[in-house]
């Protein structure tokens, strides 16, 4: 449909909802609302929303934005990473409280959700308003995405973006003398969105309110999801169903080993000296991704008078993230037990996340223990821009 016949339907299908909440109104003059009244007038609201933001995502043609700091639009689409502070919710044009996501659950769970349709892991695909939350509190969680790893919204399963693959060498010439050839090297890095499916469970009390509900199953999904995204972030194995991580696309000369054979602890030090390196190749690394037994390790650090070691002032700039996602049961030489750091820039790490996902009920599998199951799916890639922005520590055995 063109934009003029998408404008319509969705009027059409407003005025439908708005005719419906009318009737129900009519249908309860004169007395309260029931429970499942209440309920139905909650998620036609819902539905009369999803229109609006339609409505106005296909009408409004705001001026395009551009951040001062950096001249980069800060316009918000599909198909171009995220802006800082922005969120899949303006993507959607609309919000949905925690509230409407748990009337969704509980419609899925009684066979009676109004989905976008099926997806292609099987399920309802959750309506973009309502799933907005849930990949935001994801995208908010990731420590990657705190170090400052780009967030590309996909429209489509692939997506293709253009990356700097080498820098251009500027040179001094004399009048009339030839110039080099000294141009960047333009490529481009391919999104393939991947399934990553996760269940959690509720409680069966915990469907009679939907809040809590709403509450319970997002929190619960948002912490899953951000956890695994900066795991297969730096350590994917490329082999699918799984994409390839940072660890595995780094350069020769982007990794180090402590010790000699098995590993060492790690200090400051290690981590300054990854820092230098990293800088040494022309970039500004603002993070160091660690494990959260190293993180507790290194700060906790006492001198010989029993004080703790403060972090150098050349650290200053730089973030300490500690992250779930990060293991601890690497190996080195006899060593099963290490860690690794991860220093760079991560605005050279670009994750592609669909801007919706699936939900399919489980509800006989966890019947005995009073829970209902909800088998989430979110579709999602990681790419590496540039290699040599980063620095790995490995080895680590505290």
């Amino acid at each position: 449909m063109n934009p003029m016949q998408q404008i319509k339907a969705a009027f059409e299908a407003r005025e439908k909802a708005v005719k419906e909440l009318r009737d129900l109104a009519s249908a309860a003059e004169g007395r309260e609302f029931s429970g499942e009244e209440r309920e139905k007038i909650g998620r036609i609201e819902a539905t009369i929303e999803a229109h609006d933001a339609t409505i106005r995502s296909l009408t409004d043609a705001p001026e395009p934005k551009i951040d001062p700091r950096d001249g980069r639009s800060t316009e918000v689409r599909h198909d171009r990473p995220l802006p800082e502070g922005a969120s899949f919710r303006d993507l959607s044009g609309g919000s949905a409280d925690v509230e409407q996501f748990g009337n969704h659950l509980r419609d899925i769970v009684e066979g009676r959700a109004q989905s976008e349709g099926t997806g292609s892991a099987g399920g309802f695909l959750v309506p973009t308003p309502l799933a907005a939350g849930v990949i935001d509190l994801a995208v908010n969680n990731m420590r990657t995405r705190q170090a400052g790893a780009r967030i590309v919204p996909m429209s489509t399963a692939t997506l293709k973006m253009a990356s700097l693959e080498g820098r251009p060498t500027p040179a001094w010439r004399a009048e009339a003398a030839s110039i080099g050839d000294s141009s960047a090297t333009f490529g481009q890095v391919s999104f393939t969105a991947r399934s990553l499916a996760v269940v959690v469970k509720a409680s069966v009390e915990a469907l009679e309110d939907a809040p809590a509900l709403g509450a319970e199953v997002q929190a619960a999904l948002g912490d899953a999801f951000a956890i695994e995204l900066d795991r297969v972030g730096i350590y994917g194995t490329g082999v699918a169903p799984q994409p390839k991580g940072l660890k595995l696309w780094l350069p020769a000369g982007s990794q180090t080993t402590l010790g000699t054979t098995d590993g060492a602890d790690a200090t400051y030090d290690d981590v300054i000296a990854a820092v230098a390196a990293v800088r040494g190749r022309g970039y500004d690394p603002k993070a160091a991704l660690l494990s959260t037994r190293t993180d507790a390790a290194i700060r906790t650090e006492r001198d010989l008078n029993n004080q703790f070691v403060a972090a150098p002032a050349y650290l200053s700039d730089v973030r300490f993230l500690a992250s779930a996602g990060m293991p601890t049961d690497l190996t080195v030489g006899a060593s099963t037990d290490t860690a690794d750091i991860v220093v760079g820039d991560f605005s050279y790490v670009a994750y592609g996340i669909r801007s919706a996902f699936s939900v399919r009920a489980l509800t006989e599998r966890y019947a005995d223990e009073g829970m209902v199951g909800f088998l989430a799916t979110l579709r999602a890639d990681v790419q590496l821009l540039r290699g040599d922005a980063f620095q790995l520590v490995s080895g680590v055995t505290n």
